[in-house]
């Protein structure tokens, strides 16, 4: 089958792996909760061995877009355009995994419902106890995809919306506003006829500078769409030989613009959500944004990491708690690191094993507890947005709580969870 075509509903009682039925030994939220206690034991003496095995997983289900947004690294880079896909056969032999796995995002550089397998692999996380997420266009969305996710109660997902009015989201991502409105509109009603709070929806926004002020009158359209969240990141930036993008970005960027306005519309945009019931977080770094020496930065910064600001010893977790396994089967720590990073091959749970602790990430993990930057952590550092991973954590509490409180407990014992967002609305694709 060609990414391009999209498989009919599938039939629920069926599976492209009936085996990944098996009766787990005991149950997912005891192996999770075991796999937390071992990262935080580890933690407490960190080295380059990870005992515990990733809390947090990226799967880029397919690296495939029908869109060329045109701040997207597809746009630019032509070796990723691929079109790979992970087998579904794959996930069958991850199932350790998953059963340590507390959140799990579907998505990654691609858009994952061209996936023709993404309601199998959903069914399989869940039935392994897993938080899934995931980050949308959503141009590709179906009527019977919004079915099987309101019925498999997807917990988190994130519309990628970069203005309020047509004109602008076609010329920054050739989609129609009109028809992904209409898409969240019809979430919205199956969430209401199901009694259901999932999926939670959640907008991630990318502030440049030409679309910026059309940020409070896209929380007025969402005012009554049932929208959980809304985060505004930046456009990401990237440093390198020069390039478009590098262009791009010096053209767009929000140092650009007067941070004044900036601030100001964003107070607007808060207030407004805030009116509405949407939660909102800015994710903008002003002091980055708005440094003195951006332009010079670009040609200039990584030359020589150790000389930049000291950093304390273990500044980032996510190599001890995230591994981002990509549509072309090599392995990274997250969506921060450059997609031609690899870390090393997977197909198995014993290649995932190999990758987890092998030889490279345990590099990447050496130079962090000794507060040196890795050259795969090279972008990350500069932008600081490795501080993420506390809201990450705070997650992962809050979903082992809730999994912990529902093992054999009445209704009325089960602990409440506070509302969080993961990592799809904080990660480095948009």
């Amino acid at each position: 089958m060609n990414l391009g075509e999209r498989p009919g509903p599938t039939d629920p009682t069926r599976d492209p792996t009936p085996s990944d039925h098996r009766p787990l030994h005991e149950p997912s939220p005891t192996i999770k909760q075991k796999n937390f206690d071992l990262l935080l034991a580890g933690l407490r003496r960190p080295g380059p061995i990870a005992l515990n095995r990733p809390l947090q997983l990226f799967i880029e289900v397919t690296s495939a877009c029908n869109l060329r947004c045109v701040k997207c690294a597809l746009s630019y880079d032509l070796s990723l355009n691929k079109g790979s896909m992970i087998p579904f056969s794959v996930f069958s032999r991850l199932s350790d995994f998953f059963d340590a796995a507390v959140e799990v995002q579907t998505f990654g550089f691609g858009e994952m419902f061209l996936y023709p397998f993404l309601r199998n692999l959903v069914e399989l996380l869940k039935r392994h106890d897993c938080r899934v997420a995931g980050v949308t266009n959503g141009t590709h969305l179906r009527e019977a995809d919004v079915e099987w996710l309101v019925a498999n109660r997807y917990d988190d997902l994130t519309f990628s919306i970069d203005g309020a009015t047509a004109e602008t989201m076609r010329r920054l991502r050739g989609a129609d506003l009109g028809h992904i409105l209409e898409r969240l509109d019809r979430i919205a009603e199956a969430k209401a006829t199901a009694k259901s709070r999932f999926p939670r929806i959640i907008v991630n926004f990318v502030a440049q500078a030409d679309n910026f002020r059309e940020l409070p009158e896209l929380v007025r359209l969402l005012t009554s769409r049932n929208v959980f969240f809304l985060g505004v990141n930046p456009l990401h930036h990237v440093y390198g030989p020069s390039g478009p993008y590098e262009e791009y970005y010096e053209k767009h960027c929000l140092g650009t613009v007067s941070r004044a306005e900036f601030e100001a519309v964003i107070a607007e945009a808060a207030r407004l959500a805030e009116t509405a019931g949407i939660q909102f977080q800015n994710y903008v770094s002003p002091d980055f944004e708005w440094r003195p020496s951006r332009a010079a930065d670009v040609a200039s910064q990584l030359q020589d990491d150790e000389a930049s600001e000291p950093l304390p010893a273990m500044y980032c977790r996510y190599p001890w708690t995230t591994l981002y396994l990509a549509a072309n089967r090599t392995a990274k720590v997250c969506c921060y690191m450059s997609q031609h990073e690899n870390l090393g091959t997977f197909s198995t749970v014993a290649d995932a094993a190999d990758v987890w602790n092998g030889p490279k990430l345990m590099e990447v993990r050496d130079a962090i507890r000794k507060g040196r930057v890795h050259p795969a952590c090279r972008q990350c550092v500069r932008h600081r947005t490795y501080e993420t991973h506390g809201a990450v954590m705070r997650g992962i509490r809050e979903s082992l709580a809730q999994s912990n409180s529902l093992v054999g407990a009445p209704a009325q014992f089960r602990t409440p969870v506070h509302e969080s967002v993961h990592s799809s609305v904080l990660s480095g694709i948009g």
